[in-house]
C-alpha cells in the first residue's frame, strides 16, 4: 500500500511568459501489493493537449524488487520480498517535453507464504503422450517449495483435471493422454500451501494409431472379391490416410498383405483370387501415427472361379456307343451347369466338335458311332464362369455291333407266374438270333439278376414261374445273337403275380332286432390284387346259406336284416379280389337277434324309514329273451333327474334306502334282456319315505293349588319325516299301572290335569303320534303331589 505521494509540476522552460500547461498525473496511490502475488497497474496522467504523448520514467528512489515501470506508465512485475519502499517517477508530455510532472509513491510490500506462478510453461505432444516444461518462480512465499502440480483440460480451460504432480527439483513432466486437444498449467507447492496456476498452454494435440475398421464385408466376382468396411469412429486424432488389407484361405494360419491403398476410401476389389478354399479379409486402418489393430475376419467369401476338370473318366462299350461315367470336379463356389465331350481317332491330332451333354448329370451315352475304329474320349465341366480345363483320356475303346433291345415288353400276371411277350429288336447287329436273356428284380430294388440266361429260342413269350404273389417285380428282355452275344436290353415291363386274398379273422355280430350286425378283419394279405368286396354266409343250425354274394365295399362291416327273433345265428366272411372269393373266416361266436322287452307293469311303492319298498309285475313281451334283471330309476323333484340302480336279477322287488324322510319320491322300472333295456314302466308314487317320530324332551310335571298337576314338555327331537300331529299322555297314581288319560290334538306343549288326590303321588309320561304312527314313550317324570 502507498503510503505517501506527492506530485511537482514544471511548465515548458522554453516559454515561461506562456500559460502554464501542465501533466495531471491522477493515480495518487498503488494497489497493494504482496511478495510472489503478480502485480499489473497502468499509472493515468493527462495533458492539456490530448495529441501528446506521455512517458513515464524512473528519476528517484528504487521500484521494489521484481517490478518495472514501463514507458507507457504500466507498472508490472512480481515483488519477490517483503521490504518498504519509495521512489519517484516523472511524466512528461511530448513531443518536445512541453510539461513534466513528477509523482513519488512510498509504501510496503507485504511479506506472503504463497509461492509465485511458475513462468514460461510450455508443451509439447507425441504418440499418446505429451510433455510440460516450466521456470520456477522467483518467489517461493517464504519456505522451500515441496512439488508441482499439473492439470490439463480440453476444453480451453472451462474445466480442468489434475494430471501430475512432480517434485521441486523438476520443471519438465512427460506422461500418457488419450488422444485429444490438451492445454495446460502448473502451480508451485511449498511447505505452506499451494500456489495460483500458471499462464495457459497453447494447445496441443496428442495422437495415437486409429482404432480398428469394422463390418468387413465381400462381394465375390470373376477370380475377385469387392470388399467393404465401416470407416473407424476414432481416428487417434490424426485422420486415417489409407488401409491395409490382408487375406488368408487357410482360416488365419497364413496371411498375404496387399500395399497401402493410399485411400480414405472404404471399399476395394482384390482381384487374382484362383483358389477354391475360399478367402477369408482383415483390414487395418493408416494414419500418421501408425497403423490400427485389424479388423475382425469377414466371413468366407469364395470368387467366381473356372470349375476343375471332371475325373475318373471310364468308358464302356454299347451298341453303335459308348457309354461315359465320371467324377464332378472338386466342389467349386459357381455351381457346374453342364459338361462337353469330344473324341478323337487319331490319338489327339484331330478331336470331335464338342456335344454339350444338356445336363448335370455324370453320365452320358454318346450315340451314332457306327465306325469300328477306336475311340478315345474327354470330358470338360461348364459353369457360368468358363470351362474347365479336359480330363485325362479314356483307354482306346470301340462301339459294339450288339443287337438293338427288344420293343414293347408286357407282362400277365397270374398265381405266383407273369407271362412275358414282347416284340423283337429291330437290328440284331449282323449276327442270328439265338435266344432270349430274362433279367428280373423286385420293384424299387437297384440290383437285377439274371432268372433265364437263354431261352434258346426265338420265341417272344415267356413264362416266368415261382414267383411271389403280392411283389411287385421289373423285367427286361435282352437279344442273343450268334456274334456279339447280349445284345441291349429292352425297357422295363412291371407286373405282380397274384391270386385270391387270404382270410378274414377276428369276425363276431352284435344281435338286434331281427338284425346282427357283423364286423371284421381284412385279410393280412391280399395276395396280389386288391380286395374290392366281402362274402357273406349264414348259420341257424340248418346249414351254411349265403346273405350277400359281393358286398362290393372294402367296409368290414355288415347288417343282417330279416333274421328270426330269438334264433342263434353264426356267420363266416371270405374275401373277394380279381382272382375271386378267397377261403371263409372262422366262424363267429352265436348271437341270437331279439326286440328290447315290454314295460313292467302293477309297480307299487310303499315308504319306510329313509327307504322305499317296490314291487312290480314282469313285461308281457320280453322279446323272445330272458329277463336278466330289471333297472330302477327315482327322483324327487317329479323326474326333472334320476337316480338309477339295477337289481342285479330277474326278481321282481327291489328295496332303495339312503332316502330323506319326508321327501316325495316317483319311481319308475324298465325290464333288461341280453337286446338291451325295455321302455319303463308307467310312473308310481309321489311317496313319502318316513319313521316313527323320537320322544318328546324336558317332561316336566308341577303341583298346583289346589288338586292339580302342570304338565310341560318340548317337541320331539326329530318328527320322522312328517309334522306330529298329537300327544298321548299316560298316568300312573302312588306307582301304580300306566293309563292313558289324555289325547291332545291342540298343538299346544303343555296341559293340566285337575281334581286330583292331593294326598296321592302322580307320574307322568308322553308319546308323539305322526302320519308314521305313535313313537316311543318319554322317560316318566318324578313323583308329583296335588297341592
Amino acid at each position: 500500500m502507498v503510503t505517501n505521494a506527492t506530485t511537482t509540476l514544471a511548465s515548458p522552460a522554453s516559454s515561461p511568459s506562456a500559460t502554464i500547461q501542465w501533466v495531471d498525473i491522477t493515480t495518487t496511490s498503488l494497489s497493494t501489493m504482496t511478495a510472489g502475488v503478480p502485480v499489473s497497474q497502468q499509472l493515468v496522467a493527462t495533458f492539456a493537449n490530448p495529441a501528446s504523448t506521455i512517458t513515464w520514467q524512473v528519476t528517484g528512489g528504487v521500484v521494489p524488487d521484481g517490478l518495472s515501470v514501463s514507458p507507457t506508465g504500466l507498472l508490472s512485475g512480481t515483488p519477490t520480498r517483503a521490504e518498504v519502499f519509495s521512489f519517484t517517477l516523472s511524466a512528461t508530455a511530448g513531443p518536445g517535453a512541453l510539461a513534466t510532472s513528477t509523482v513519488t509513491y512510498s509504501g510496503d510490500v507485504k511479506a506472503s507464504s504463497v509461492p509465485g506462478a511458475p513462468t514460461a510453461v510450455s508443451a509439447t505432444a507425441g504418440t499418446g503422450t505429451a510433455t510440460v516444461t516450466w521456470t520456477a518462480p522467483t518467489f517461493t512465499g517464504g519456505t522451500p517449495l515441496v512439488n508441482y502440480v499439473i492439470g490439463w483440460s480440453t476444453n480451453g480451460g472451462q474445466t480442468w483435471s489434475l494430471w501430475a504432480a512432480v517434485p521441486a527439483s523438476q520443471t519438465s513432466y512427460t506422461g500418457s493422454l488419450p488422444t485429444g486437444t490438451y492445454v495446460f498449467q502448473v502451480s508451485a507447492v511449498n511447505q505452506t500451501t499451494t500456489g495460483p496456476p500458471s499462464a495457459v498452454t497453447q494447445p496441443v494435440t496428442v495422437t495415437s494409431v486409429s482404432n480398428a475398421p469394422t463390418n468387413v464385408a465381400g462381394t465375390p466376382g470373376y477370380e475377385s472379391v469387392a470388399l467393404s468396411w465401416t470407416a473407424p469412429t476414432q481416428t487417434g486424432g490424426a485422420p486415417v490416410t489409407g488401409y491395409f488389407i490382408r487375406y488368408s484361405t487357410d482360416g488365419g494360419g497364413s496371411w498375404a498383405q496387399m500395399p497401402n491403398t493410399g485411400s480414405t476410401a472404404t471399399s476395394a476389389t482384390v482381384g487374382n483370387l484362383t483358389s477354391q478354399a475360399g478367402y477369408i479379409f482383415e483390414v487395418a486402418a493408416i494414419n500418421s501415427v501408425g497403423t490400427s489393430a485389424w479388423s475382425a475376419a469377414s466371413s468366407l467369401i469364395y470368387p467366381e472361379l473356372d470349375p476343375g476338370a471332371p475325373t475318373d473318366l471310364v468308358a464302356v462299350s454299347a451298341y453303335q456307343a459308348v457309354d461315359l461315367t465320371w467324377r464332378a470336379p472338386p466342389a467349386s463356389p459357381v455351381p457346374v451347369t453342364g459338361y462337353l465331350v469330344r473324341y478323337t481317332d487319331d490319338s489327339g491330332a484331330t478331336w470331335s466338335t464338342p456335344v454339350a451333354t444338356g445336363s448335370t448329370a455324370t453320365t452320358y451315352l454318346y450315340a451314332g458311332l457306327t465306325q469300328a475304329t477306336y475311340l478315345v474320349f474327354e470330358v470338360a465341366a461348364v459353369s457360368a464362369t468358363g470351362t474347365s480345363a479336359w480330363s485325362a483320356p479314356t483307354g482306346p475303346i470301340s462301339p459294339e455291333a450288339r443287337s438293338s433291345p427288344p420293343t414293347r415288353l408286357r407282362g400277365s400276371p397270374a398265381d405266383r407266374s407273369v407271362t412275358l411277350t414282347w416284340d423283337p429288336p429291330n437290328d440284331l447287329g449282323g449276327g442270328t438270333l439265338t435266344g432270349y436273356r430274362i433279367d428280373l428284380r423286385e420293384a424299387g430294388s437297384s440290383q437285377w439278376r439274371v432268372h433265364t440266361a437263354s431261352t434258346g429260342t426265338g420265341a417272344t413269350r415267356y413264362t416266368v414261374t415261382q414267383l411271389a404273389n403280392g411283389t411287385a417285380y421289373e423285367f427286361r428282355v435282352a437279344a442273343i445273337t450268334n456274334t456279339f452275344g447280349v445284345g441291349l436290353v429292352s425297357q422295363p415291363a412291371i407286373a405282380r403275380p397274384f391270386t385270391v386274398p387270404g382270410t378274414p379273422s377276428g369276425v363276431s355280430a352284435v344281435a338286434g332286432n331281427a338284425t346282427a350286425t357283423v364286423t371284421w378283419e381284412p385279410p393280412t394279405s391280399d395276395n396280389g390284387r386288391n380286395v374290392v368286396g366281402y362274402r357273406i354266409e349264414a348259420s341257424s343250425n340248418t346249414g351254411w346259406y349265403e346273405l350277400v354274394a359281393d358286398t362290393g365295399s372294402t367296409a368290414t362291416e355288415y347288417v343282417a336284416t330279416g333274421l328270426s327273433n330269438g334264433t342263434p345265428y353264426l356267420f363266416r366272411v371270405a374275401a373277394i379280389n380279381a382272382a375271386g372269393a378267397g377261403p371263409e373266416s372262422v366262424p363267429s361266436p352265436p348271437v341270437i337277434p331279439a326286440s328290447a322287452p315290454g314295460a313292467p307293469t302293477q309297480v307299487f311303492v310303499r315308504g319306510g324309514d329313509a327307504s322305499l319298498a317296490v314291487r312290480w309285475s314282469a313285461p308281457v313281451a320280453t322279446g323272445g329273451l330272458p329277463i336278466r334283471q330289471y333297472r330302477i330309476r327315482w327322483s324327487a323333484d317329479a323326474g326333472m333327474t334320476w337316480t338309477h340302480a339295477y337289481t342285479g336279477g330277474p326278481a321282481t322287488t327291489f328295496t332303495i334306502g339312503s332316502l330323506r324322510n319326508g321327501r316325495a319320491y316317483v319311481v319308475e322300472v324298465a325290464a333288461v334282456t341280453a337286446a338291451g333295456r325295455g321302455a319303463w314302466s308307467a310312473q308310481a308314487g309321489p311317496v313319502v319315505p318316513l319313521t316313527l317320530p323320537t320322544v318328546p324332551r324336558q317332561v316336566q310335571a308341577s303341583g298346583v293349588p289346589t288338586g292339580k298337576v302342570h304338565l310341560t314338555w318340548l317337541p320331539p327331537l326329530r318328527d320322522g319325516g312328517s309334522a306330529v300331529v298329537a300327544y298321548r299322555i299316560a298316568v300312573s297314581r302312588d306307582g301304580g299301572a300306566w293309563s292313558v288319560q289324555r289325547v291332545d290334538r291342540s298343538g299346544r306343549l303343555e296341559v293340566t290335569f285337575r281334581r286330583l288326590d292331593p294326598w296321592a303321588s302322580y307320574r307322568f309320561r308322553i308319546q308323539a303320534l305322526t302320519d308314521a304312527g305313535w313313537g316311543p314313550w318319554s322317560n316318566p317324570t318324578a313323583a308329583v303331589y296335588p297341592r
